[in-house]
């Protein structure tokens, strides 16, 4: 997993040796930031939001997570505004 900046810059990695989990995600990023992303954009990001509210609601009640574009289309059951071709 690799934490990139709109700039294009690797922030930082998190070495996954099995199964990718939300888990995974969650450390990556609640690790590397002391003040949360404004905007998380993930494949699964429609789950990954409620895990990480459920974890640290506080952390991340400020941030939006979107569905990228190139995954967007498998998510035919989530809402409009999860996906980042309508948020951006």
């Amino acid at each position: 997993l690799v934490l990139w900046c709109t700039h294009s810059i690797c922030l930082g990695f998190h070495s996954i040796p099995v199964v990718e989990g939300q888990n995974d995600v969650y450390s990556a990023i609640y690790i590397r930031f002391p003040i949360t992303p404004k905007v998380i954009i993930y494949d699964f990001a429609c789950q990954l939001a409620p895990y990480c509210l459920m974890q640290e609601a506080l952390y991340f009640q400020h941030t939006q997570f979107l569905i990228d574009e190139m995954h967007a289309h498998d998510h035919s059951q989530c809402g409009q505004a999860s996906f980042a071709s309508n948020a951006m």
